[in-house]
């Protein structure tokens, strides 16, 4: 028996023969660089592994007759080894999904998947996604990503900055989608542009109501685009009178163009501020 086969990627093989004294069995390699692995006679079991080449395996009784003494059994098995699993991407430009449904720390990997922590570097643009149906916290402390995007996720932003980068007008900075809910809690916030109702679907909202958090949104917020969105703000006690309505207002009305209801069909939107003895609000209903 005689049989010649290529192997084109390292595999494993089994040779295995029980031969009498007039047999033998034998495995070489024939290509590129000529040798015998494996020669036996009587008894035999050994496994290995093949590099890629060309290889032969021979097994017979030594002068070919079927004599009782020279009877032989023989066999021989290849078996492909498993592929290494890849390591991680660090998705230099793609998004990473927040997976811890209990929240944590933006900044510790396992929280993520990949596990990575998402950033924005001169090698990296990633998008932080939160789009678990949860509600939960991240504690933030110098968070740096291209944009932000939340949807089905209700979240408590919690402590330290975060920075979202893109300027893009068709990749705002951040996104609030269907049902989405960002809990400002303390910490500052920055971003470019702000959509709050991107698609069609639940309601997406915004609130700063409680602690001392701060929201700078330097380009366009759009609050109501093809989805319904809300804005919700209620300055608390600041260390200095009217500090935290001054600081709304100007954000609003100042350094924002703010946008209601641009959807059509047409969305809705409401955007409210106000605190110790200020208030602005602006409407555009469904």
């Amino acid at each position: 028996m005689t049989l010649t086969f290529q192997v084109d990627a390292a595999t494993a093989y089994t040779f295995g023969a029980g031969l009498s004294l007039h047999a033998q069995a034998t495995l070489e390699k024939l290509e590129p660089t000529p040798s015998f692995l494996e020669f036996c006679i009587q008894s035999c079991n050994r496994t290995g592994t093949l590099a890629p080449g060309l290889y032969r395996v021979k097994a017979g009784a030594g002068d070919g007759s079927d004599a009782p003494t020279r009877s032989y059994g023989f066999s021989f098995r290849l078996d492909t080894l498993a592929t290494p699993s890849p390591t991680p991407s660090t998705t230099p430009n793609g998004v990473v999904q927040w997976s811890n449904p209990a929240g944590g720390a933006f900044d510790v990997a396992e929280n993520w998947d990949p596990p990575t922590v998402p950033i924005v570097d001169a090698t990296h643009e990633n998008t932080a996604a939160f789009e678990l149906q949860n509600t939960y916290a991240v504690n933030v402390a110098g968070a740096h990503v291209k944009r932000i995007v939340i949807r089905d996720s209700s979240i408590d932003l919690v402590g330290g900055t975060t920075e979202a980068t893109s300027s893009s007008p068709t990749e705002p900075s951040l996104v609030i989608g269907q049902n989405g809910k960002l809990h400002l809690v303390s910490g500052t916030l920055s971003n470019v542009d702000g959509v709050l109702g991107d698609l069609s679907g639940g309601r997406a909202e915004v609130d700063l109501i409680s602690g001392t958090p701060v929201w700078n949104n330097t380009g366009r917020l759009t609050i109501g685009d093809a989805g319904p969105g809300l804005l919700t703000v209620v300055a608390g006690m600041s260390p200095a009178p009217n500090r935290a309505s001054a600081a709304v207002s100007s954000a609003l009305e100042k350094r924002s163009s703010v946008a209601t209801g641009r959807g059509s069909p047409a969305t809705s939107g409401l955007v409210s501020a106000a605190a110790r003895g200020r208030s602005w609000s602006r409407t555009a209903p469904r």
